[in-house]
């Protein structure tokens, strides 16, 4: 990923005293992340291809090596290329909102399609094994309209990743800081507008008839991150399977 438009200069290297002013920096100097643009396709004519994310290699290592995998919100395809390249006994195929986007996935030999989950229900025909969504319920304002539709393509299993709202980081840029929490943000504040920390995202799941089977953390503050995730982890990965039910009894309530 790009360094995001909120990011200040900061001391280059990885030392213990660059980590720790990269913090103070991200805490109680960075602004408001303001570089505007139109819509999902202006954002990805603007963003460079991804490097190989750490969420890419735990989502990948989780997943079975056969079976139909479905990328929701698949961006240009840097995650599905990667899948190929390590199980590429998978049969792999990618969604998104954005044209360009999908052209940038086809561009690398991948199949995808452009699709609105929460305007549009799922084609009678999109069936697949696993769900993935990476990053993608922070960008949502009816999370739960894509969470029902994507109920009904009958997964076996969800692998979400997410911006965590408790870490340590933004707690204190709100309690000390006074400046609102910016969650991985690439150029505008606009892209999340969908918060959840790490309890938040275990109870709105179950609300919406899934229950978190794991749930590790991804990034963050020193070694901390990986003892304890929920304050100390940037970013979440959840793998989910749905309760007994159909999805809509489940939800009706939420």
């Amino acid at each position: 990923m790009t360094r995001p438009a909120h990011s200040s200069t900061t001391s280059p290297g990885n030392g213990l005293l660059a980590k720790l002013r990269r913090s103070f920096d991200r805490v109680f100097l960075a602004p408001m992340p303001l570089e505007a643009f139109d819509d999902y396709n202006d954002y990805w004519n603007k963003r460079p291809d991804p490097p190989l994310l750490h969420r890419y290699k735990q989502v990948a290592a989780a997943l079975p090596e056969h079976g139909r995998v479905l990328d929701i919100g698949c961006g240009d395809g840097t995650f599905l290329a990667y899948l190929h390249s390590v199980k590429p006994q998978l049969d792999l195929y990618g969604l998104d909102i954005s044209e360009v986007a999908i052209a940038r996935l086809e561009a690398r030999g991948m199949h995808g399609d452009v699709c609105d989950l929460t305007a549009e229900a799922p084609p009678p025909d999109l069936q697949a094994d696993h769900v993935v969504m990476m990053e993608v319920l922070e960008h949502v304002v009816e999370a739960e309209t894509l969470i029902r539709a994507v109920g009904r393509i009958g997964a076996e299993r969800l692998y979400v990743t997410l911006p965590n709202m408790g870490h340590i980081e933004h707690r204190l840029r709100l309690a000390l800081g006074g400046k609102t929490p910016v969650t991985a943000i690439v150029y505008h504040i606009k892209e999340h507008v969908r918060f959840w920390t790490v309890s938040d995202f275990k109870y709105w799941a179950d609300q919406m008839g899934y229950r978190v089977v794991r749930c590790r953390g991804q990034n963050g503050t020193l070694f901390l991150w990986r003892l304890w995730p929920s304050l100390f982890a940037m970013q979440m990965t959840y793998i989910l399977e749905k309760k007994g039910g159909s999805i809509d009894d489940q939800t009706s309530h939420a």
